[in-house]
């Protein structure tokens, strides 16, 4: 139960209202559809798995910086492993690549929907 709640605190709670009032607010205004459940199952999608990825990878690649300025973070503080940490990566970045599938019939939104993790690897990522 601890490394459940040491990985779910990779995630900010804020960053995922944003990106779900950011979704809807975006869905509304370009009117691409009404509200429906595929709406909301993508909505949450962006939330929870796409952002939390960004989240999560941008955690581990920084905890040594955060170790200095954030000792409270799970991955300084010892609350879960950078080994646990990164099979957690490697399941929300499987998920960042299936979840997209089940909009393949619109290419543009597949697209954008891709453009999400891979943004989040070229931010995070100290190559």
């Amino acid at each position: 139960m601890k490394n459940i709640s040491g990985l779910l605190q990779l995630y900010r709670i804020d960053s995922f209202l944003i990106t779900i009032f950011s979704f809807f607010v975006t869905l509304i205004i370009t009117n691409y559809g009404k509200i429906d459940g595929p709406a909301v199952f993508l909505g949450i999608s962006l939330g929870v798995v796409f952002v939390n990825f960004i989240y999560s990878i941008n955690s581990y690649y920084d905890a040594d910086i955060d170790a200095i300025n954030k000792p409270y973070r799970p991955l300084p503080s010892g609350k879960i492993t950078k080994s646990l940490a990164k099979k957690y990566i490697g399941v929300l970045g499987l998920l960042s690549i299936t979840l997209p599938l089940v909009f393949w019939h619109h290419t543009s939104l597949l697209i954008t929907l891709y453009s999400f993790p891979a943004i989040g690897i070229l931010y995070s990522n100290p190559f």
